[in-house]
């Protein structure tokens, strides 16, 4: 077998870059395809033979950054820029790298340099505002964003981007307007609904379909408003995962669909998370919290838990969310 077609550590690869290509090509390739185990062991491989490579070292950073490891990407672009100290790529990566290790001083002194040799670069404005808005600089960050706006007007990363300092600011109507953005970036799915998308049409005898479209979290944030989108006189169906049904028992919905199910019907359909921004939600009108549904069993379970553990310590255990966010 060639050997092009296995990694050093013997996994195969992927098919589409089972070609007699250079090991650097290979390991771009690997990279730019998400292979990130594969291309780190490549650029590893390479970079024995090839070691005043900087853009590879920066590239192997970029990579162990991708897998959290921090401190070793760290050490590749330093070794990059004492190869090249003009490798502005690797310079930026640097800075963010400094900001995952909330060495922000660092950082964002260095974000600034970038910003100033490059100052229409819109992709060095988000990372500059990103490690302002991690250190909790929020003003600054906005401020940042609309500089770069300026010179790309319409931009929806931009407008993404200003939208979450403008909800960590509490000017929550305006940010969740900039978070519909997020549907022009490319990384959440269109959903695939023939009816129109709801946009404050009147709803009396109308019946409208609201989805999920993302973690549980989420959808239970803005299940408050499944009440308000009812009292507008709609019958509403709410689409989500299976495993929030009997929470949503009496949310207020006149149905519970499972996510791929076919909606025949709708007159309107609106993301659920969308709903904030449709009744431009401000800090003093958020509505109270849906109420969920607890099982009577599960409400004798507790209780049941609670008599035995009365005179001792109780203990709560805080869940988080999603590893991938």
């Amino acid at each position: 077998m060639d050997a092009l077609s296995r990694n050093p550590v013997g996994h195969r690869l992927p098919d589409s870059v089972s070609t007699p290509v250079s090991q650097r090509e290979q390991a771009v390739i690997l990279h730019r395809g998400g292979h990130i185990y594969h291309a780190v062991e490549f650029y590893k491989a390479y970079l024995k033979n090839h070691p005043k490579d900087s853009g590879i070292w920066s590239n192997l950073g970029a990579c162990l950054r991708t897998r959290k490891q921090h401190r070793a990407a760290l050490a590749c672009y330093l070794r990059a820029l004492d190869i090249d100290p003009a490798n502005i790529v690797a310079r930026g990566n640097l800075a963010n790298v400094l900001k995952d290790l909330n060495r922000f001083v660092e950082s964002i002194a260095l974000h600034e340099q970038l910003v100033s040799s490059a100052p229409t670069d819109k992709q060095a404005r988000i990372n500059f505002a990103a490690a302002l808005r991690e250190n909790r600089c929020f003003d600054l960050a906005l401020k940042q964003l609309e500089q770069a706006l300026f010179h790309h007007p319409g931009d929806a990363a931009l407008t993404w981007e200003r939208g979450q300092n403008l909800l960590h600011l509490g000017n929550y109507r305006e940010g969740l307007h900039c978070y519909e953005a997020r549907w022009q970036l490319g990384e959440l799915p269109l959903p695939d609904i023939s009816c129109p998308r709801w946009t404050g049409e009147a709803l009396e005898g109308k019946r409208i379909l609201l989805h999920a479209e993302q973690g549980y979290g989420d959808t239970i944030l803005a299940a408050r408003y499944i009440r308000l989108v009812k009292a507008r006189g709609a019958f509403v169906m709410l689409r989500c995962k299976r495993e929030l049904h009997r929470l949503f028992a009496g949310i207020g919905a006149d149905a519970l669909i499972e996510p791929n199910a076919d909606c025949p019907g709708a007159d309107y359909h609106c993301p659920l998370m969308s709903l904030l921004a449709m009744f431009n939600t401000e800090l003093a009108s958020v509505p109270p919290p849906a109420q969920l549904f607890a099982p009577r069993q599960a409400k004798r379970k507790f209780s049941s838990l609670q008599r035995h553990t009365e005179q001792r310590l109780k203990v709560a255990i805080v869940w988080s969310g999603s590893v991938t966010f």
